[in-house]
């Protein structure tokens, strides 16, 4: 086995805790930076976990039942990297996996701690997290500002799309 390349190694490390941040946040980066058919359906559900994650009744993703997609995705994004960077390295989606919950066991922690020391309100901390883990995730996934906005528009327009078809199925409602 041919040792991996240091950079496909960060990828994979960072897209890993990317998605232990966001679960849905590392499937979504690399599927448009492979430019896959449901790259739109990913990226509405990482915009949706960053808007839920901000309400107060959403329990600690460093529980178990929480943390076993975070394991997975993590284990899919660190696969993905390996096939994108042409590596045949097993151990590439188990530290992709790692990452994701190490990441997920980390991250509330510190962003407790940050609460505490700046008395900032925890949405506000939430949304340095989403940017932080926006930023470090697209940069791994090889993402220009440009793609991601272009992917956000792109996702929230299918979105507007199949709900205007949905109400145009069902008729008007009846009074």
């Amino acid at each position: 086995m041919r040792p991996v390349r240091r950079s496909t190694l960060h990828r994979a490390l960072i897209l890993g805790g990317v998605t232990g941040m966001r679960a849905a946040l590392g499937p979504a980066l690399i599927s448009a930076s492979r430019r896959s058919g449901n790259q739109e359906l990913l990226a509405l559900a990482a915009l949706g976990e960053m808007v839920v994650d901000k309400l107060p009744l959403v329990p600690s993703r460093s529980r178990l039942p929480l943390l076993i997609p975070r394991a997975i995705a993590g284990y899919w994004v660190g696969r993905q990297v390996a096939e994108q960077d042409r590596t045949q390295n097993p151990n590439l989606p188990l530290l992709g996996a790692t990452a994701a919950v190490g990441a997920a066991l980390l991250a509330p922690t510190v962003r407790s701690a940050l609460g505490a020391a700046f008395r900032l309100p925890d949405p506000i901390l939430g949304v340095l997290e989403d940017a932080l883990a926006l930023s470090l995730g697209s940069q791994a996934a090889r993402l220009a500002p440009d793609d991601l906005r272009r992917l956000v528009a792109d996702a929230v327009v299918s979105l507007q799309n199949k709900m205007a078809d949905s109400s145009t199925l069902q008729g008007p409602a009846a009074h």
